[in-house]
């Protein structure tokens, strides 16, 4: 399943990209991509530790409208450090999935997202330390245009991560968590 999901995001990707510089139309609507750089703090519930805070990425690929509307893939990902019973383990976190965006004036914009969510060491100590959780999650942005490429926005991401794969075991699990995010996004 992971195989077929990276399949599938990596070939929307490329036909977005290969499409973007091509199908810009005068009337500000066509294919757009952005990345974004921040940080973030991020908390769960009761069942994990404290909260922490790290390094925010985000991508997102899609297509304008002439209204201002925006439909895009996104891949929102946190980066954070947390302490394991092996050390101190790098670990990512994020939402990838469908959003939307409305700029309801000519420097203002909101947009959401939903999809998948994930919890994962991502570069075990040991390869008993392998750590993975999905489940599902949601977020919402505000954002101010700086200039025609640039904008600054901050985001809330909210998520359950309702399965966890270890190298010992697999489990079901209800673990909730948020992300409050502050992005500098370059639109090309």
């Amino acid at each position: 399943m992971r195989f077929l999901l990276i399949f599938l995001i990596t070939i929307i990707s490329y036909i977005s990209v290969a499409q973007a510089n091509e199908l810009v139309h005068d009337d500000n609507s066509g294919w757009q991509l952005s990345l974004g750089l921040g940080f973030h703090n991020l908390s769960f519930d009761e069942n994990y530790d404290n909260s922490e805070s790290g390094i925010a990425t985000s991508l997102q690929i899609g297509y304008v409208f002439k209204n201002d509307i925006f439909v895009y893939y996104e891949n929102n990902v946190n980066f954070y450090n947390a302490d394991t019973y092996s050390g101190d383990e790098l670990f990512v976190n994020g939402i990838s999935g469908l959003g939307a965006r409305y700029n309801f004036s000519s420097t203002w914009y909101l947009s959401g997202l939903y999809g998948l969510a994930i919890d994962r060491a991502l570069l075990p100590e040991y390869s008993d330390d392998e750590y993975n959780a999905t489940g599902t999650g949601f977020g919402f942005s505000l954002g101010y245009k700086m200039s025609e490429s640039f904008s600054i926005e901050t985001n809330y991401m909210t998520f359950n991560l309702d399965k966890r794969e270890t190298y010992y075991e697999n489990s079901k699990i209800d673990v909730d968590g948020s992300a409050l995010r502050v992005i500098g996004r370059y639109t090309f």
